[in-house]
């Protein structure tokens, strides 16, 4: 790995555009910790570009913000705890948590990954097992600015075909990604 010494003699521009284009999507893992005081919880790092140097984290504060804001009851000593999001590109993973969790911020969530298999009351008992119309189903139908969504699901379900019998999402169904957890395809 190596240093490129020329770098701060480069415009400012190009800096700049250099900088916008090292920032990456990421997988935000967020859960919830349901023991008192509850709260969501994320051990994600800060973005790279959050902390390289001023001129990065200048450009880093144009395209992140503060997400899930949080104290600590009793503890203001702690401080506020977030986390560094961005909105348009960061997927959001919440794994089992229950999508009521994140119904105040549905509206900006755009990439979406969770964990559901047919013993969670996600899919509708029916003997096709299309997208179930009870629990979390209308809530995930709130969430009308989703782009893609991520399911990872137990082999058992991805063999008999669970997945392929989806037929409303938000973002549509050719935007709808099933992994397969024991495998991660």
């Amino acid at each position: 790995f190596s240093t490129f010494h020329p770098f701060p003699r480069l415009p400012c521009e190009l800096r700049l555009q250099i900088w916008e284009h090292a920032v990456e999507p990421r997988t935000i893992e967020v859960r919830y910790r349901a023991y008192k005081p509850e709260r969501l919880l994320c051990t994600n790092p800060v973005p790279a570009i959050m902390e390289a140097c001023r001129e990065a984290r200048d450009v880093g504060l144009k395209l992140y913000e503060k997400a899930f804001l949080d104290s600590i009851p009793g503890r203001p000593d702690l401080g506020e705890r977030y986390i560094w999001l961005n909105w348009d590109f960061d997927v959001i993973s919440i794994g089992r948590t229950r999508l009521e969790k994140f119904l105040p911020v549905k509206t900006l969530i755009q990439r979406l990954k969770l964990e559901r298999n047919r013993n969670d009351g996600f899919w509708d008992d029916s003997a096709d097992y299309t997208l179930g119309r009870e629990d979390e189903n209308p809530e995930l139908r709130s969430f009308i600015n989703v782009r893609e969504i991520y399911i990872v699901m137990d082999s058992f379900d991805m063999m008999y075909g669970l997945r392929s019998t989806v037929e409303t999402w938000p973002c549509g169904a050719d935007n709808v990604v099933f992994i397969d957890g024991a495998s991660g395809e």
